[in-house]
């Protein structure tokens, strides 16, 4: 849990008291993400990043108003809210529609991921050593040199790890776990009279686990 999350989770309180005077709701995310990609049998790219993202939609009358950004700071929430209400007030001006909010209970809950292993609990060398294992298995019994059979092969891995928040001016509070984890396998064949064919696989799911590597040796063959 990164420190942007954290100290939102410490503001919770402030945001569910915000009022405008309408109704208004707040979706943030929060999440990192890796990246490896073997090409050829050699390392192309190991790449990590940080993602934090807040969205506001305010509904005026008949109009809706929504605003972004990438910094989720409790009075730049406001400032977006400010705006989104702008927009919505501009937007009830030259709407056609009704709009009516149905009269619901407010939603509080936790979701939880329902992977059983973190991708941060993985380190990269073995996250590398999974990709070798692939590669390894694609390139078995068809080496490059074999009339040329496989020109090229490309196996990729990425996970995302992350939370998202949704708090409406209702009273809803939903917050999210995210884990997701991929990996990919491209394999460009080509045979004696130069025609080149493209096969493709991947794997994914909300753990770790899902590389089981019956799987992951399964996946490989297919793309052969």
């Amino acid at each position: 849990m990164n420190n942007e999350y954290m100290e939102l989770e410490h503001h919770l309180e402030k945001l569910e008291k915000i009022s405008i005077g309408t109704y208004w709701d707040i979706r943030l995310l929060f999440n990192e993400s890796n990246n490896i990609i073997l090409k050829d049998g050699n390392i192309e790219e190991i790449s990590s990043g940080m993602n934090t993202g807040v969205v506001v939609r305010v509904l005026y009358k008949n109009g809706w108003g929504y605003a972004n950004s990438t910094n989720v700071e409790i009075e730049e929430i406001k400032n977006l809210l400010n705006r989104a209400l702008k927009i919505a007030k501009l937007s009830n001006e030259n709407s056609k529609k009704t709009v009516i909010l149905k009269d619901i209970e407010a939603c509080k809950d936790h979701v939880k991921s329902n992977g059983k292993i973190n991708p941060k609990d993985i380190g990269v060398e073995e996250k590398k050593e999974y990709i070798a294992m692939v590669h390894n298995c694609i390139m078995e019994n068809n080496p490059q040199n074999n009339n040329g059979k496989i020109a090229s092969s490309s196996v990729g891995y990425s996970d995302v790890v992350g939370n998202s928040l949704f708090i409406s001016s209702e009273g809803a509070l939903i917050k999210n776990e995210i884990t997701k984890v991929l990996m990919n396998m491209t394999v460009v064949a080509k045979d004696n009279s130069g025609n080149l064919q493209y096969a493709s696989e991947r794997l994914g799911g909300d753990g770790f686990e899902v590389l089981e590597k019956n799987t992951l040796y399964e996946k490989a063959e297919n793309t052969k």
